[in-house]
């Protein structure tokens, strides 16, 4: 095996001559270490990839059950194809899973297809985004929590995208998951659920606002916050070959999906893992 580091801060590290198949305590460090592992043209079957998730942690089912890979209720077909799985998310910055109690942990992704243009994924180190705040900025951030009404945004995505026939679910399916959510917070300044490091937390379209700050100075501190996480030295742009597998630790980082070019496919399989989920024995 052969590694090298993404970027010159160590954000990042390309693992090469390691087989889909090889399960080691080594990955899980690795990840907490860099944030993002990728591990290119492995091209592993959809089992392989579940086996390979779960390394991580025990994998979350896949909702709404039309997005699920046939036969593998823990991997979500996503793509740029209407009607083929998911299809309209992501092009957003935000850490996977912010709407839940237990935000995801982990979040791998498998490339099916890779688009001929296009499609490139943005990764921002949030340790480094906070290291680089001023004392004042970083201490204002620490102190507040960020608001997420994810009862509502969820519903009014789920009508939406229902609308718009990006999703396929039943009535029973949307109110189901909607009994699950409940507004919540999260802090603005988060601690590693397993190595206690610090780290931004944000996420553009479920968190709506800051507690305690009036409107116009929570929405100043946000923007502060984005512009430090999204700056150009800070984040790693990554551009699929078909088989890459990309690993990453949503404690530490945030992503954002670009969209490809016209007439281009991109598809992937993704397998989450929630916080405190837990490593199979």
């Amino acid at each position: 095996m052969h590694t090298s580091e993404l970027t010159p801060t160590g954000f990042g590290l390309r693992l090469g001559g390691r087989s889909a198949r090889h399960n080691g305590p080594d990955l899980p460090d690795l990840l907490h270490h860099h944030g993002v592992l990728v591990l290119p043209g492995l091209a592993p079957t959809p089992g392989e990839f579940v086996a390979f998730a779960q390394q991580f942690g025990e994998p979350e089912h896949v909702f709404p059950e039309a997005h699920q890979v046939a036969g593998h209720a823990v991997l979500r077909l996503q793509s740029n194809v209407n009607g083929l799985g998911a299809s309209a998310g992501g092009r957003y910055w935000h850490a996977d899973g912010a709407f839940a109690e237990r935000p995801t942990a982990v979040t791998a992704l498998l490339c099916v297809e890779a688009p001929a243009s296009g499609g490139d994924t943005l990764f921002a180190d949030m340790r480094a985004a906070l290291a680089s705040l001023p004392d004042e900025v970083r201490a204002q951030a620490a102190s507040h929590r960020g608001y997420y009404p994810a009862k509502e945004i969820a519903r009014r995505d789920m009508q939406r995208a229902r609308m718009m026939r990006t999703v396929v679910m039943s009535d029973e399916e949307q109110e189901a998951k909607l009994a699950e959510l409940k507004n919540l917070h999260h802090p603005l300044v988060r601690r590693h659920p397993v190595t206690g490091e610090q780290a931004l937390y944000l996420n553009e379209h479920w968190l709506a606002e800051v507690e305690g700050l009036p409107a116009a100075d929570g929405k100043q501190l946000l923007s502060t916050l984005y512009g430090a996480a999204t700056r150009e030295s800070n984040v790693y742009r990554h551009t699929w070959t078909e088989g890459d597998i990309l690993v990453w630790d949503n404690a530490l980082v945030m992503h954002k999906a670009l969209p490809t070019a016209n007439g281009t496919r991109k598809v992937t399989y993704r397998c989450t893992i929630a916080e405190g989920a837990g490593t199979p024995g």
